[in-house]
């Protein structure tokens, strides 16, 4: 079932770091988290280029499940080492191949353990405004 308010589905670079657990803790009442990982083996350059291809099959697993609003893969190396051009294309290409809305800005702007920053972060993924207990919007392609 989803989140009455909303989906989204994470893909982490790994498995087992406790972020996942942060991640739900941040999300307001009503907003379901379906997370996935990855499963990066090397932490090197060549590492993180390997593993967009994981990332691309994680998130299509997300999109065929048909209830994520939202799909925010995680994790900024494997995609840095392209650069942003190429990041914004292939987001682009994962949105319009996937009919689904991508997430790659980090929901932590303002500083580290902001809560307040990262539900800005999220009301702007979600759609806009101010996230609350009470309030969350969604936003569909």
């Amino acid at each position: 079932m989803a989140g009455w308010r909303g989906t989204i589905g994470v893909v982490k670079p790994g498995r087992g770091t406790g972020s996942t657990e942060e991640f739900i803790r941040l999300m307001p009442e009503g907003v379901r988290v379906i997370p996935t990982a990855a499963d990066i083996r090397e932490y090197d350059a060549e590492g993180f280029r390997e593993a967009l291809d994981s990332y691309k099959q994680r998130v299509a697993e997300l999109a065929a499940l048909g209830i994520c609003d939202l799909i925010h893969p995680e994790g900024a190396p494997p995609f840095m080492v392209r650069g942003l051009a190429a990041e914004r294309e292939l987001v682009a290409d994962w949105e319009s191949q996937y009919k689904v809305l991508l997430h790659r800005r980090r929901f932590r702007r303002r500083g580290h353990g902001d809560d307040a920053a990262a539900r800005e972060g999220l009301a702007d993924a979600l759609g806009g405004g101010p996230v609350h207990a009470h309030q969350a919007r969604v936003r569909s392609l």
